[in-house]
């Protein structure tokens, strides 16, 4: 089991962000001001290449907020927060899913040429994983007692 620094993180739920889109006979441009989001990213990475219905993710943070944007074609992810679970579909490249620390997420790319760019609060830290579901749901339950 990680250190206890968990006990002190709020357990949040999971919400839509827009970026803001403009469209004219020019084409699209998505514009996101850093300050308007809930957290100045400091790390971003690309989810890309994917066969169909392979499953990403599989674990939760500690610290770390991220928002997905699914940048082309679409993906499914599937979360688990509070107890609860919830699945959705993300394809509008304008619509962002904000999830905060202690929540597990799976993300499945739909088609071949889907792309998901996430953006994350933290640099990558190995210690900010839970990678076993079994230690989130107990971190998840003393939460909610």
């Amino acid at each position: 089991m990680k250190n206890d620094s968990h006990n002190s993180h709020k357990v949040c739920w999971p919400f839509i962000t827009r970026l803001n889109l403009i469209l004219d006979d020019r084409g699209g441009l998505l514009i996101g001001e850093f300050d308007t989001l809930p957290f100045i990213p400091k790390r971003l990475f690309l989810q890309w290449g994917t066969s169909p219905g392979i499953i990403r993710g599989q674990h939760a943070h500690l610290s770390c907020w991220q928002i997905l944007f699914p940048i082309s074609g679409s993906a499914k992810i599937d979360l688990e927060f509070c107890g609860g679970k919830k699945s959705l579909l993300l394809n509008e490249d304008s619509v962002g899913l904000v999830l905060p620390p202690l929540v597990w997420a799976n993300q499945t790319l739909l088609s071949t040429d889907s792309r998901l760019l996430v953006l994350a609060s933290e640099s990558f830290d190995e210690n900010d994983y839970i990678r076993d579901k079994v230690e989130f749901d107990e971190i998840i339950k003393s939460h909610l007692l």
